[in-house]
């Protein structure tokens, strides 16, 4: 489990900013006012293809894109690490301090349950955590800090929703775990729902925490076809959505690796063009 988290926290430095540490101590929290309408109209905008998902990560795309050109796999062997079927079990202690309490009890259930979901329906658990966000007892700030993380992770498993391919649209829901492993594309649809959730998580919470730190010490958090933050809030935000997409990429390309190595991979890289 540790190993599988702290592969993608490392990564993650690499995603839209160059933070120096992800230490909560100390961390002044200042207000910040952020469009958060124009914000969301945004993410909803440019999360719409996978094209448009690897420009979160510069480094990730040159590596496809190589990848796509020579065949060679080794990068992706060498980074991504095999998805555990361990339990993770995530606490308040790990998530941003930008956070209230109530936002952090929230987002630890939210976490938990995305990170272990055994059926593989991730599409339906973000569904869900959207509706219960209005029952909460949030003031406007809280609410849209968390809204627009749930808008950036549903945008980003409706695009990887649909490159996983099925000739049986009854059995296809996001990331359906009915039926058996033959196949790449079977292997995908049965695998590739939980890794993604785990790549959201765990990229959420390393990008609240390095762009919170990034943004409060001068720095701009940067998001392609977004927009830019600073302070700490600000980069808290723009982290955490642009690491939720960043991580569900790598979730997808974990299980491609899985499903059939290199081969697979380059079959799932081509059919990810066409979104």
């Amino acid at each position: 489990m540790k190993n599988l988290k702290s592969i993608i926290y490392v990564t993650l430095m690499l995603l839209m900013i160059t933070a120096c540490t992800s230490d909560n101590d100390n961390l002044k929290i200042e207000s910040q006012q952020i469009d958060y309408e124009s914000l969301n109209l945004s993410l909803k905008e440019n999360i719409i293809s996978f094209n448009n998902m690897l420009e979160y990560d510069e480094s990730l795309s040159k590596e496809v894109d190589e990848f796509i050109e020579t065949g060679d796999d080794k990068y992706f062997q060498r980074k991504y690490s095999k998805s555990s079927t361990e339990e993770i079990v995530y606490t308040v202690n790990e998530l941003s301090d930008i956070y209230s309490d109530k936002q952090k009890e929230f987002l630890v259930n939210f976490y938990n349950e995305l990170a272990n979901s055994k059926d593989g329906y991730i599409l339906d658990i973000v569904t869900s955590h959207k509706d219960l966000l209005t029952q909460q007892n949030f003031n406007s700030e809280e609410y849209e800090q968390i809204h627009s993380l749930l808008i950036a992770s549903e945008q980003s498993i409706l695009v990887l929703d649909g490159i996983i391919e099925i000739d049986d649209a009854e059995k296809k829901s996001s990331f359906s775990s009915r039926g058996q492993g033959d196949g790449f594309w079977d292997c995908m649809r049965i695998n590739a729902g939980k890794a993604i959730g785990r790549g959201i998580v765990t990229g959420a919470i390393g990008g609240a925490i390095s762009g919170a730190y990034y943004g409060a010490t001068g720095g701009t958090v940067v998001l392609p076809g977004v927009g830019t933050a600073t302070g700490a809030v600000g980069g808290a935000v723009f982290g955490a959505a642009g690491g939720a997409t960043v991580g569900a990429i790598w979730g997808a390309i974990w299980t491609a690796v899985d499903c059939g190595g290199g081969v697979a991979l380059k079959e799932f890289f081509k059919s990810s063009k066409k979104y």
